[in-house]
Formats: structure tokens, C-alpha cells, sequence
């Protein structure tokens, strides 16, 4: 059985839109997402999302999104950069400042105006067997960064 729960108490959880309730997961893990930002080492765009947990999952996957406003609302995915955590990253999640992924990065292709956010979805393996979900986004950033 899926369980979802509250990646942060600002945002809207996954449950609402799927109809379940909200359950902390049994690991304490939480999933953070920092601002979108030129990277130093590539000169490209990009975020870093973090997984913090009180005690080591089992497994964590994370689905990062970096994605362009189109207008009225609607985003559109422009790079998705998929990973599985190593059993050292898992055990990385629970030292002070969790486990920070770097390597979301998106080139540009042009120096148009243009706004960008991150998204990272995160699915976490718990030590009680169940999975649990979780959603952030990154605020909204402009950057002369096209494509």
C-alpha cells in the first residue's frame, strides 16, 4: 500500500489531490528544494534538492524537473535528471544536513528572459514496507536563459 506524506507544511501534499490522508513517514524523512541558480561549474541552470531522515529508508528515488513558464499558469518540462540514492547516499540522509543532490543542470539555449522553476518528486522506500510520495518546487526564478 502507497502512503503520501507532507514534504512541507507550506505546500499542498500529494494525498489532497489523490484522496488519502497524511501519514509522517516512519523514517522521518523530509524532502527540500532549493532555488533554481546559475551553476559555477557548468555556467548552466540548475537546483539542488535535499532528502533529510531521522532514520536510513530503505530507498529513495527523486524525478528532478527543471521546468519553463509558458503562460497562464501551465509549465513545461525542459530536462528531467532521474536518480536512485546509493546505500551510502541513504545513510548520508541522516547525518545533520541530509543528502543533497548536484548534478540538475539544464544549458541554455539562448539569453532570452525566461521563468524557470525546480520540481522534484521523491518516492521513499520505508523501513515498514510501505512507499510514501512527496512533491516541491522551487520558487520561481528569471534568468537571460532560453531555449
Amino acid at each position: 500500500m502507497d502512503k503520501y506524506y507532507a514534504s512541507d507544511e507550506s505546500m499542498v501534499p500529494l494525498a489532497s489531490r489523490a484522496g488519502g490522508g497524511i501519514e509522517k513517514n516512519p523514517d522521518g524523512c523530509k524532502l527540500t528544494v532549493a532555488n533554481m541558480h546559475w551553476r559555477k561549474s557548468t555556467s548552466n541552470i540548475g537546483y539542488k534538492p535535499t532528502v533529510k531522515c531521522t532514520r536510513k529508508p530503505i530507498g529513495v528515488s527523486l524525478k528532478n524537473e527543471v521546468q519553463k513558464y509558458m503562460f497562464a499558469g501551465w509549465w513545461k518540462t525542459e530536462h528531467t535528471d532521474n536518480h536512485s540514492l546509493t546505500s551510502k547516499e541513504l545513510t548520508i540522509t541522516t547525518y545533520r544536513d541530509g543528502f543533497t543532490y548536484k548534478n540538475v543542470d539544464k544549458k541554455c539555449g539562448n539569453q532570452r528572459s525566461t521563468k524557470w522553476r525546480g520540481r522534484t518528486s521523491s518516492t521513499i522506500k520505508a523501513t515498514n514496507g510501505y512507499t510514501y510520495y512527496a512533491r516541491q518546487h522551487s520558487s520561481e526564478w528569471r534568468a537571460d536563459c532560453g531555449t
